[in-house]
């Protein structure tokens, strides 16, 4: 039997500040199970900062990628090469392209705009009040100080320096919501949802966890993602709110188990089995 080249691609080092680690850990999971599952495939790996060198397109790709240089040779391979999450997805969640597909599907997130930083000078006063969270309107992180709460004008005025001095051109400043914040992942149609405390404790509250469910999936197939991870707030009304999502995070609370969704989800989806 002829065997499929899948290509497992993990995330730039410069994405994963202090996470390096925790977010190889899921993808090398799940390439081992496909590599023990007796699957037709040739597994290899790359790390995202050579994958623009990579020299073959194979048939399927598990990617964690994000600098536009991995996902312009990812889209090189749109046609031919089945993708998961796709460079699309990818894409949706760089900020300033998220808020606005957020905003279109009336998803429940804080109101946020987006700034030109040379449009804030010393007067600048945010749209809300504090205190507000100014986040780079790009990736999700890349140092500490990418994504920070300012409680008054000292603050704001150290975190514009801080996106000034490493030559971030737009910003995000998002409401805060006050509440409890609680991390949950997801994969699949699905397939897949853990959510978890601020205290790293799974929540099994059927309710909440049933309604953040729908909400969680809702907005992560509004961002064409598949497997995805986020942030979200329960105010004191009772009232979901989604401040972040990203695509494929590290699951780091869950990693076996989320290694062991992905793996059944993608030989499912690409009937490998």
């Amino acid at each position: 039997m002829s065997k499929y080249r899948l290509l497992g691609v993990y995330r730039e080092k410069r994405f994963s500040p202090g996470m390096v680690e925790k977010d190889a850990a899921v993808l090398r999971g799940v390439l081992e199970k496909l590599l023990t599952a007796d699957l037709p495939l040739m597994i290899e790996s790359v790390e995202g900062e050579k994958l623009p060198e990579f020299a073959y397109q194979p048939d399927f790709v598990l990617t964690m990628a994000q600098s536009s240089e991995s996902l312009g040779k990812l889209d090189s391979w749109n046609t031919g090469t089945r993708i998961i999450n796709s460079v699309r997805g990818v894409r949706n969640c760089y900020r300033e392209a998220m808020i606005s597909i957020l905003r279109e599907c009336n998803a429940p997130c804080p109101d946020a705009v987006v700034l030109s930083l040379n449009e804030i000078n010393a007067d600048f006063e945010p749209v809300y009040p504090y205190p507000v969270w100014l986040k780079r309107s790009d990736v999700h992180a890349m140092s500490e100080g990418d994504v920070v709460k300012v409680r008054n004008k000292e603050e704001l005025s150290s975190a514009i320096d801080h996106f000034g001095e490493k030559g971030i051109k737009k910003i995000v400043v998002q409401k805060h919501v006050e509440g409890r914040v609680f991390k949950f992942y997801g994969v699949g149609k699905g397939d897949f949802f853990r959510v978890y405390s601020q205290e790293n404790e799974e929540l099994e509250d059927y309710n909440f966890v049933s309604n953040l469910k729908k909400v969680a999936f809702s907005v992560a197939e509004a961002l064409e993602l598949e497997i995805f991870g986020g942030d979200a707030v329960l105010d004191q009304k009772e009232r979901i709110h989604i401040i972040d999502m990203n695509d494929w995070p590290s699951f780091s609370a869950c990693c076996n188990e989320a290694a062991e969704a992905i793996f059944q989800y993608v030989t499912n989806k690409w009937k490998l089995v």
